[in-house]
């Protein structure tokens, strides 16, 4: 069954995102606000493409740092801070 856009996160084009030495720090124009973002958040935001679902993401993230298990809850809280925050379309 493919991937609806709903199950799949997928960032807003028009945010500014600057990498730093330990992330990334995100302008959105839209609410004039600025989101520090550490390594990890960095990389989640990354994989937002329209592409990965949650699963997807936590999987890839897991593999991305090596962790012996799948960092699904801290994954899931990214998301909802994210969607929270309006950081996706």
């Amino acid at each position: 069954m493919p991937k609806s856009s709903t199950d799949c996160p997928q960032r807003r084009e028009d945010l500014e995102i600057n990498p730093v030495e330990d992330g990334y720090v995100v302008y959105d124009p839209g609410s004039e606000r600025v989101h520090y973002l550490n390594a990890t958040a960095a990389v989640i935001l990354e994989l937002c493409t329209g592409q990965n679902s949650p699963q997807d993401i936590t999987r890839l993230v897991q593999e991305a740092f090596e962790l012996e298990t799948a960092p699904g809850e801290e994954v899931t809280g990214v998301l909802a801070q994210f969607r929270d925050e309006g950081l996706f379309r």
